[in-house]
């Protein structure tokens, strides 16, 4: 069964973000290639979205290439995930969304 993905505004906000965090600090292919991380990520939990609990009953999903998790809410009846937040996590763990 594959799972609705929907982006929260608060989790668009951090997306948008990290992304003109890299073409201001690195260049726009490591943008884009941020943004196709981000969307393997989203179909990974599409199929699976089964990840450890962090806190409460919210999951994360961790990037491969960059440092970042993507928080995020399960719901199996319906079915979807919902992304709270996508945390850089070079940042204080008490920032934790």
């Amino acid at each position: 069964m594959a799972y609705k993905i929907i982006v929260s505004p608060s989790a668009q906000i951090n997306i948008d973000k990290a992304i003109e965090y890299y073409i201001e600090n690195a260049s726009f292919l490591v943008a884009s290639e941020f943004f196709d991380e981000l969307q393997n990520c989203y179909r990974h939990l599409e199929l699976n979205p089964f990840n450890q609990i962090r806190i409460k009953s919210y999951r994360a999903s961790p990037l491969d290439r960059f440092p970042y998790l993507v928080f995020y809410e399960l719901d199996e009846e319906q079915p979807y995930v919902r992304i709270l937040a996508v945390f850089n996590t070079n940042q204080d763990p008490g920032k934790w969304p």
